[in-house]
């Protein structure tokens, strides 16, 4: 039985808000990474190549933690004003767990919470299959 179940995924290195689609409301939660504000952090840095291996370190488990409610779903929408979608897009393909499931992405702006709301309504609402 195909998953139905759609999902869109607004998301940037801080927090990915990870929004439901359901025919009368739209469901979300908010996963956030342990990662520092980059633009603090660069002051303070004294060994560069060890600080980007902890920094990747965090982004893998932060991307990890997206990828586990993305098996939830059959459709995902991934949107935002960073490049975090894309390289959650890349992992996501080369693990064969997803295969099944439609994963698309979209660059978009900063949201508030009501526009990312709409934004994933009028996503999956336009679209037939």
């Amino acid at each position: 039985m195909e998953n139905t179940k759609k999902m869109g995924i607004w998301m940037d290195y801080m927090s990915a808000h990870l929004i439901e689609f359901l025919p009368l409301r739209v469901d979300a939660i908010v996963i956030k990474s342990n990662i520092s504000n980059p633009a603090k952090k660069r002051k303070a840095i004294v060994n560069e190549e060890l600080e980007y291996i902890k920094e990747r370190e965090l982004i893998d488990i932060f991307y990890k933690k997206i990828a586990n409610e993305i098996l939830k779903y059959g459709k995902v929408i991934l949107f935002g004003p960073t490049k975090a979608k894309t390289e959650l897009m890349d992992m996501l393909e080369t693990d064969q767990k997803f295969e099944g499931i439609k994963i698309e992405t979209e660059d978009s702006e900063k949201m508030n919470e009501n526009h990312k709301h709409a934004f994933v309504k009028n996503y999956f609402s336009q679209k037939i299959s």
